[in-house]
């Protein structure tokens, strides 16, 4: 929750010593006296949790019906089987043949099986009375936007960051990500427009593997990088086929790419829309183009 705006380019870290004091007058105002944890509650019931319940319960019920086919086709089978053979053998006992299997025994067998159904069944239409339960709140964040801090402090950003810069650094990452993926043999195309995606490249080699790179171009000085939840999905999802390409930018050049793939990218929280990872660490973690 922020009374303005945070530009997307910024990297959410804690209050640094001295910028509390900022802070404290935003704490006094009125909109964060409102019951937050109400209001909260409130919108993940009467908007998130039935999106989740429609979603679970789709693939929930048709799982169970497919179980419920499968089931009754291969135990009505077995009914009919042992069905049959209690006829028969009933009308050779009243013949006076003797029989290797009484007659009594495969009703049994046929009552067990009828039992045995019919409580599967029901087995299988309790799982589907799918009901969701109240959520947890289990914390919140203030987040305020660092240009709100550095004005306040009568201070400009310190790299001087804005839309043609941050433009500048995107194109220089991603030119040095594609000529990479030629350079090993395989075809990028560049799917960045497209929301959602959760990844800027898809590049397919010469046996028709497809590999998804999400490339993060980072200016000298710059100590975190952010990934999207959907590209954290992508990652998780995908995770031999996923690569974050690291692209350090100084000036007009770009340094070769380095790609991190293969890692634990983590869980999101609650409420979290993008997480932050150490630089440094990723880096560590990576290597040349693959």
């Amino acid at each position: 929750m922020s009374p303005a705006g945070s530009a997307p380019y910024l990297d959410y870290r804690p209050l640094r010593d001295g910028e509390q004091e900022l802070v404290a007058p935003l704490l006094q105002e009125s909109w964060l006296s409102q019951d937050w944890d109400a209001l909260v509650l409130q919108h993940a019931m009467t908007t998130l949790v039935p999106r989740h319940l429609e979603e679970v319960s789709a693939e929930r019920l048709e799982r169970i019906a497919k179980a419920e086919r499968e089931i009754k086709a291969r135990m009505q089978r077995e009914i009919n089987h042992w069905s049959r053979r209690y006829e028969e053998l009933k009308l050779q006992e009243q013949a006076g043949k003797q029989v290797r299997l009484p007659a009594k025994v495969a009703k049994d067998r046929a009552e067990v099986l009828t039992s045995r159904l019919e409580k599967r069944l029901a087995q299988l239409q309790a799982e589907a009375q799918i009901t969701a339960k109240v959520p947890n709140l289990k914390g919140g964040s203030l987040v305020i936007p660092a240009g709100w801090l550095l004005a306040q402090q009568g201070k400009s950003d310190p790299q001087g960051v804005d839309a043609a810069a941050r433009k500048r650094v995107e194109l220089l990452a991603m030119n040095a990500v594609f000529d990479a993926e030629k350079a090993l043999g395989r075809m990028p195309k560049d799917v960045s427009a497209e929301r959602g995606r959760g990844y800027d490249i898809e590049s397919i080699d010469a046996d028709g593997n497809l590999f998804f790179i999400e490339v993060k171009g980072r200016a000298d000085g710059a100590d975190t990088v952010t990934l999207t939840i959907n590209e954290v999905n992508t990652g998780r999802n995908a995770p031999h086929r996923f690569r974050l390409a690291l692209v350090s930018v100084a000036g007009d050049q770009a340094a070769a790419p380095v790609y991190v793939s293969g890692v634990d990218w983590g869980l999101p929280g609650f409420g979290d829309t993008q997480i932050t990872k150490n630089l440094q660490q990723l880096l560590a973690a990576g290597r040349a183009p693959h």
